[in-house]
């Protein structure tokens, strides 16, 4: 069996993809895939699959949706011991290999690993890797979950985005700057406010040979923190493009010394 978190909520066993019928239905199961191998009480699922408001059955409503789910595993050929009970609440178990969540994690762990030991190419490749395994914003299917859930999607799709930064930054050191402009065009425009993004963006063009282009992006910068927020640029903008004009080297918050390094060594 396959489940699939990272976007739409989906199930897929030995003939295809199988439909778990009914929004209360398939909250749960995305709520006990959020949560995999963990023993969730009752009373905790009804926080999570009803947002406000659960109705006075919902404990019943609950114990038929999980029979409801494992007679559906079971049908697709799912052992029988998938989603464990007991009187206090349920538990499905998952291998590594069965859930793209955690095969997310794993991967970004290793890239992580990679890049702490000063191999960006692997760091790349299992950053690329974990990224590819996402099909939209994590369970975009689902509405009306409970507070502590939503916040948990959030954080994933957070999670995301910062794994996002962490693979372009090991491609950057690798030297792959005209890949990654389109890529970082679009990034800055969905979040005009994250420095680390533009960084990455300047470092990119300037690798790129559009050193112009570069300080033009620094300026757009400069412009939208002065007008939107009444600040000057950060430290790492400022020392990426003192770096872009005259070659300076200075380590730089996330970006890490070896982007601001490759920066220096361009602008030499």
């Amino acid at each position: 069996m396959r489940f699939h978190v990272l976007g739409p909520l989906d199930v897929v066993g030995p003939d295809g993809s199988i439909w778990v019928n009914g929004r209360r239905r398939r909250a749960l199961l995305a709520v006990l895939l959020l949560y995999p191998g963990r023993f969730l009480t009752l009373p905790g699922l009804v926080d999570a699959i009803w947002e406000c408001d659960p109705p006075s059955s919902a404990i019943a409503n609950i114990r038929t949706y999980v029979c409801d789910i494992r007679r559906l595993l079971q049908c697709a050929g799912d052992s029988a011991g998938r989603l464990a009970s007991r009187s206090a609440g349920y538990r499905l178990e998952v291998d590594p290999g069965e859930l793209d969540l955690l095969q997310f994690q794993d991967l970004v762990t290793e890239g992580q690993r990679a890049a702490g030991r000063g191999d960006p190419g692997q760091a790349a490749d299992r950053f690329g890797r974990a990224l590819g395994l996402w099909r939209g914003n994590a369970l975009e299917d689902l509405t009306d979950l409970g507070p502590a859930v939503a916040a948990k999607l959030v954080a994933l799709d957070e999670q995301k985005w910062a794994v996002t930064a962490d693979w372009i930054d090991a491609r950057l050191t690798l030297g792959q700057h005209h890949e990654l402009i389109a890529v970082l065009r679009r990034m800055v425009a969905e979040r005009p406010f994250d420095e680390q993004i533009r960084v990455q963006l300047m470092t990119a063009l300037h690798g790129a040979g559009r050193t112009a282009d570069a300080l033009a992006a620094f300026r757009q910068a400069r412009r939208i923190a002065i007008d939107e927020l009444g600040v000057e640029p950060g430290p790492d903008l400022q020392w990426v493009h003192t770096a872009i004009l005259n070659g300076e080297q200075r380590p730089a918050g996330r970006a890490g010394t070896a982007l601001l390094d490759s920066v220096g060594a361009l602008a030499r």
